[in-house]
């Protein structure tokens, strides 16, 4: 860094600053961030981590949702299960003939 500052100088140039210096010497995915200086750097965890209460809600809902799914095909097996005992009924019901009626005219 201190000899591209000397070059410049000696050269007659206009001094390099010292942010242009570092840009040349670091290059620009040197792990700084821009604005905040040297050194700052974000912590990638945070960046991606839930926050613990916002983790918890969501693991809650999963478990109702789960909760839910279960009872839900529970009841749809018992349904088809009602629907197929009904279904003999119905067939034998209508080979019948329909019942009449035994009022006088």
């Amino acid at each position: 860094m201190r000899k591209l500052q000397e070059q410049s100088t000696q050269d007659g140039d206009t001094p390099i600053s010292d942010l242009e210096i570092t840009l040349r010497v670091l290059g620009k995915r040197s792990g700084y961030i821009r604005g905040l200086g040297y050194g700052s750097r974000l912590k990638h965890s945070s960046a991606t981590e839930f926050p613990n209460e916002e983790t918890e809600r969501l693991r809650q809902q999963i478990t109702k949702l789960e909760e839910f799914k279960t009872t839900t095909t529970t009841q749809l097996e018992e349904l088809k299960a009602m629907i197929q005992s009904l279904m003999p009924q119905q067939t034998n019901t209508s080979n019948q003939p329909p019942p009449h009626s035994s009022s006088t005219s």
